[in-house]
């Protein structure tokens, strides 16, 4: 494994930031079914909760990578989940922003890597920087550790480089979409996405699973909005 800003409770189970080098991707399409969720605070920093909020539905992708069974020693075989939020550029106050939220506040101690994570790409490492007038693909990263209290789970953000979104989501046009219904397994019967037919994943993803926004979105904006519209914690209950 490449370890970089990894916690020690990642470190104990073999769970890694960086996705292995030369792993293959599948991509499954699953719907967030329409509800209503709890928005707390720590998504939306210096502000009250926002509380039962009414989440609308929506559909998202899912690139799946299996780490190997030898990786880690409490949860073999676990698969690492990269859910692309949207394309998004980067301003120095975004980075304020990702300093504040991914650190220890106040109220709770903060057991997560840091805002440096956040910037950095999930498979070749490099950090985002806000001069450098860059797009990139905002994706929802599973993350695991081990505490004193047991197994934790996080649904972590991270700014992929869009060329490295490219080599792991393809350029070419999707021939058989289909939505999964279940997370860790895709079933033979899965409904098919027909209007997701000769679009490649980028093109799908700003088309038919897009926040709406067909230009790049600043990244805090673009990670507010996953919250606000109760988008994340739609996605967390998975």
């Amino acid at each position: 494994p490449r370890w970089t800003l990894e916690t020690d409770g990642m470190r104990k189970i073999g769970y890694c930031l960086t996705v292995p080098a030369g792993v293959s991707h599948s991509v499954a399409f699953r719907r967030l079914n329409a509800g209503v969720h709890y928005v707390a605070c720590d998504v939306t920093i210096g502000e009250t909760d926002l509380g039962d909020t009414e989440f609308a539905g929506k559909d998202i992708c899912i690139l799946r990578d299996r780490m190997p069974k030898t990786r880690g020693s409490y949860l073999p075989g676990l698969e690492s989940l990269l859910v692309p939020a949207g394309e998004c550029y980067l301003t120095r106050a975004d980075v304020d922003h990702f300093k504040l939220q991914f650190t220890d506040s106040e109220d709770c101690k903060y057991e997560w890597p840091d805002h440096r994570a956040v910037l950095q790409c999930p498979l070749c490492c490099s950090q985002a920087r806000w001069d450098s007038g860059k797009v990139y693909m905002m994706c929802w990263q599973t993350l695991a550790q081990i505490t004193p209290k047991g197994f934790s789970f996080n649904t972590f953000p991270r700014l992929m480089c869009d060329l490295c979104f490219d080599g792991v989501a393809g350029t070419t046009p999707i021939t058989e979409a289909r939505y999964s219904a279940y997370l860790f397994e895709e079933p033979q019967d899965a409904i098919p996405m027909a209007d997701c037919r000769g679009l490649t994943l980028r093109e799908a993803l700003r088309s038919r699973l897009g926040m709406g926004a067909t230009e790049p979105m600043e990244a805090y904006v673009l990670l507010r909005l996953w919250s606000e519209t109760a988008t994340y914690a739609a996605l967390t209950k998975l």
